[in-house]
């Protein structure tokens, strides 16, 4: 059975920070465990727990906030996102 999405994004702000501190070496353990919940691709697995919750300052009264629904235009191949 997969998880909806409701959950999968609840999994994701449980799980980012927690991925976002760690070392390189224990990130391979946390992004599979993560895959196996979600069914996400290893590519965009790890792009949603490195953006998730990253702020980035565009104006001075601007910011935009990583989310999980945000992602790259292409034709399914690339693991490029925005």
């Amino acid at each position: 059975m997969r998880l909806t999405m409701r959950e999968r994004k609840r999994v994701t702000a449980i799980t980012a920070p927690r991925y976002q501190r760690v070392q390189k070496k224990h990130k391979g353990a946390i992004l599979d465990e993560f895959i196996e919940l979600t069914g996400y691709i290893r590519c965009y697995a790890s792009y949603v727990l490195r953006a998730h919750g990253k702020r980035v300052k565009v104006s001075e009264d601007t910011i935009i906030e990583g989310d999980v629904r945000k992602r790259a235009k292409g034709n399914g191949n690339e693991c490029h996102f925005v």
